[in-house]
């Protein structure tokens, strides 16, 4: 089972197997399996989209009827939140993928032409103090970095909380 196991809007899922088994999946939760009254209810036909944090199962039938093992992926539609909200959440989801949208109030260290990263701290309002840490940051574009105290960001990443101050880590800034 394929595709952007954390995502903003939608993501497209694929499932394969071998050429010779044939799939059937559930999006609800509950086991999947070859129905012998309807065997195409749930049956796989090709990729589709989710866009709500859905788990997907699968499993696979040779032509004998001999099953595989199920498998499953799990993938979660990043919420959005504040800095404030985004502090909060270190203490109890860290792992999860969030969209943090705030201002820069500070540079914390300038961009690094090496990594085409740079870190700096931001709050929900361009006045608000500074709450979070956006460590790392890399630009959609990595061609190069142009943020400065007072623009609007917003931060895709993984919440990890650094000694006494929450930062994000992230995967990539959008301006």
């Amino acid at each position: 089972i394929s595709g952007e196991t954390s995502f903003m809007g939608t993501t497209i899922v694929k499932i394969t197997a071998a050429e010779d088994l044939t799939i059937y999946y559930t999006t609800d939760g509950t086991e999947p399996a070859k129905n012998p009254d309807d065997e195409w209810e749930n049956q796989y036909c090709g990729s589709f989209d989710i866009n709500e944090t859905t788990t997907v199962k699968a499993i696979a039938y040779d032509e004998e009827g001999n099953a595989s093992a199920v498998v499953e992926k799990t993938f979660k539609k990043m919420e959005v939140v504040t800095c404030e909200e985004a502090v909060a959440l270190c203490a109890t989801k860290p792992a999860d993928k969030y969209i943090v949208r705030g201002y820069v109030t500070a540079i914390a260290s300038a961009y690094d032409p090496e990594w085409k990263n740079i870190s700096f701290w931001m709050a929900d309002t361009k006045d608000g103090g500074q709450v979070l840490q956006a460590f790392r940051a890399k630009p959609v574009d990595a061609a190069g970095i142009d943020v400065k105290v007072g623009d609007y960001v917003e931060i895709v990443g993984n919440l990890i909380l650094y000694g006494e101050t929450p930062e994000v880590n992230t995967g990539g800034l959008y301006t």
